[in-house]
């Protein structure tokens, strides 16, 4: 026997051993579900009961609820070891609703209607039976679309429970695992464990950290005016974070997670529940929600930390613009504007199945001192405000932006500040020439303001909910558009553009500290220079110097104009893509079911490949080009595809600025 005999035979042997225990778990994982929770879930019959949906593993690697880029996990995953290919089954009796073909998001995934009207979701599959896939199929090469999306109810496929429906990937996103997922009939993700899905735990949640945020500008917390963020230490089995000393309205939060028996994944909790001198102040239970709100989960955490840390410290307290269905009526909103003392504070951490820890500390609460900022009468005209300037202040990010104040970040340094509220006609303002860690200034009631930091002077403006909002710099060069939509809470945004000392251009919208709900647009409009330049598009820009790094914002060309969408704030620049995409390692291969397969490994030096308009062809034949964004792969798809011996590839590949790439590779071997 050959090596290359001798790998593949031992590799099969292998695959063998584990779709036998993958089986043996699948057998014992039927006899652990129980009866769902027929009073958080009506529409279901006590009698229900849902099949372990997958022969892989009874290995669950992440819980529902917990923490994403920008939304809330709807499900749980279930582990494949690294492999794919596995078996999946029809958790329950129901008829194809639905299935998706995508390179991110839920990847191949299958919907399942059950009589009821609720659904089971299965994604991120390698692929489908061979029912399903012929459907799909059929349809997409009517126009070769790698994408694909579609209600397929009016076929009436139905599998019962059991049926063999897909294999398990990692399509739309990586590791391969198994995402299961149920829905209620109005759509919206439930906690699959209330259906009856059982693991074995026994395993308390584990406290980490404590986060600690002023809510209000006479707010101190260790007398600074930012989140701090307090270790927890594990004594007797429970955990402490001290004494913290703070003063006017906090909230607090916890870093805190869960484990199941035998598996190494950490989970989210399932229940928080916050006591102050022994009266129950927050409840949160992680039943549910809707798909609308998904994108809350950047409330329900404390966003400065998640965006910078990628830690998920979840809030013990509702924050303003949050609706989720998470929170118990306690009677209070979990904000801590508490009298002067000491004050017991408990947090007890449950996860689904009844295991708890506790974290106890004080918070002594002092009387606020009001700051004495130095006044001084100045004149309009003394604080250096340009009436053309159109760009932000250098000193912007010195201080703490909330929606209604902002405070000095650092006592090390002392600034003269001064807000003029627009629609102000005296001649005569007070400025503070001292601000110091201890000074705060509310926002003017009013929709905007001019803000003066020493020398420097730029535009403030307050963007509510529910109202489209149109901003515009003085030279009318760049306009922002907030929707109805965009903020969850009314929020403060400074923006505008300016040139750099190497002439490019660096537009600011707002400093990133808030999450947003929806997107805004941004409206450029290009001077002389730039109006030559082909293939401009705007880039959000992270870091400077050496960390500079450059994000296609989606942007087009209108004329003169270029315009783009986001949903975050930042800082955004111009650059040009001129050159197409690079192909390289063409392969063909066979997939552990039989399948062939040819792929081409694709990059892009700016604005990044996309699929769509992609041609792949193998021997003049032509396939669907599908894409793997992880792997950075184009992949040839035809169900008849056999190879040759010696077999001819040719691709057609854009880059998002519209470069592409016409490349033939001649005798490729199977």
């Amino acid at each position: 026997m050959n090596p290359s005999t001798f790998v593949r035979a031992t590799i099969m042997t292998l695959l063998t051993l584990l779709c036998i225990a993958g089986f043996t778990q699948f057998v014992k994982a039927q006899n652990v579900s129980a009866p769902p929770d027929t009073t958080l879930l009506p529409f279901l019959s006590h009698d229900a009961r849902y099949l372990w949906p997958t022969s892989a593993s009874d290995y669950m690697s992440a819980t529902f609820g917990e923490t994403r880029a920008a939304h809330f996990h709807a499900a749980v995953d279930i582990g494949t070891w690294g492999q794919r290919g596995f078996r999946v089954y029809a958790s329950r009796d129901g008829v194809l609703s639905r299935v998706g073909v995508s390179p991110f998001g839920y990847g191949n995934v299958v919907y399942l209607k059950h009589d009821d009207g609720s659904y089971s979701i299965y994604a991120h599959l390698q692929d489908f039976i061979p029912k399903i896939r012929e459907i799909v199929d059929d349809i997409r090469f009517q126009d070769y679309r790698a994408d694909f999306d579609q209600n397929l109810e009016h076929l009436d496929i139905r599998f019962n429970k059991g049926d063999l429906i897909a294999f398990t990937g990692d399509t739309g996103i990586g590791p391969p695992h198994l995402h299961f997922e149920l829905r209620t009939p109005q759509n919206n993700p439930f906690n699959p464990l209330l259906a009856g899905i059982r693991v074995p735990d026994n395993v308390r949640p584990r406290f980490s950290s404590l986060s600690v945020e002023p809510l209000s500008s006479d707010a101190l917390v260790n007398g600074r005016r930012q989140t701090a963020q307090i270790s927890m230490a594990a004594r007797g089995g429970n955990f402490s974070f001290g004494t913290v000393n703070v003063t006017g309205t906090v909230g607090l939060g916890v870093d805190v997670s869960d484990r199941a028996d035998n598996m190494r994944n950490v989970y989210a909790v399932y229940e928080l529940k916050m006591y102050v001198n022994d009266e129950l102040f927050f409840h949160s239970r992680v039943d549910s929600f809707s798909m609308g709100t998904s994108r809350q989960m950047l409330l329900d955490r404390v966003y400065p930390i998640l965006r910078s840390e990628r830690r998920g410290f979840q809030r013990l307290f509702i924050r303003d613009g949050n609706t989720l269905a998470f929170y118990q009526d306690t009677g209070t909103d979990g904000k801590l504007r508490l009298p002067e003392g000491r004050h017991a504070i408990r947090i007890e951490a449950f996860d689904f199945f009844g295991n708890a820890s506790t974290a106890t500390g004080t918070l002594n609460v002092r009387g606020y001192e009001t700051a004495s900022p130095i006044i001084s009468r100045l004149y309009a005209d003394t604080l250096g405000f340009v009436d053309g300037n159109s760009g932000v202040s250098s000193h912007m990010y010195d201080f703490n932006w909330t929606n209604n104040w902002v405070a000095n970040a650092s006592n090390r340094r002392s600034h003269r500040i001064s807000i003029i509220p627009d629609g102000s006609y005296s001649s005569e303002i007070h400025a503070i020439t001292s601000f110091t860690n201890n000074a705060v200034v509310q926002f003017p009631n009013a929709p905007s303001a001019t803000f003066t930091v020493d020398d420097e002077a730029f535009r403030v403006h307050r963007i509510y909910p529910n109202t489209r909002t149109v901003l515009r710099t003085p030279d009318q060069r760049l306009k922002v558009e907030f929707r109805a939509n965009t903020v969850f809470d009314t929020l403060t945004v400074a923006f505008g553009y300016q040139y750099n000392e190497a002439g490019e251009v660096e537009i600011t919208v707002g400093s990133d500290t808030e999450p947003l709900q929806g997107s805004y647009s941004v409206r450029f409009l290009l001077n002389d220079e730039e109006q030559k330049i082909e293939n401009l598009a705007l880039y959000t820009l992270r870091g400077n110097g050496s960390n500079r790094r450059l994000g296609f914002a989606g942007s087009r060309r209108e004329g003169d104009f270029i315009i783009a969408q986001s949903s975050a704030f930042g800082r955004f620049t111009l650059a040009a893509d001129t050159i197409p995409p690079t192909l390289n390692r063409p392969r063909i291969f066979r997939r552990n079911d039989g399948k062939w397969f040819a792929t081409v490994r694709v990059n892009d030096n700016l604005s990044g490949v996309t699929h769509h308009g992609a041609s792949f062809y193998v021997n003049g034949v032509r396939g669907i080009a599908e894409y793997d964004p992880f792997a950075g792969v184009l992949i040839y798809h035809h169900p008849n595809f056999r190879p040759s011996a010696r077999n001819t590839l040719r691709v057609v590949l854009y880059d998002r600025s519209g470069n592409h790439v016409d490349q033939t590779f001649d005798n490729i071997s199977r």
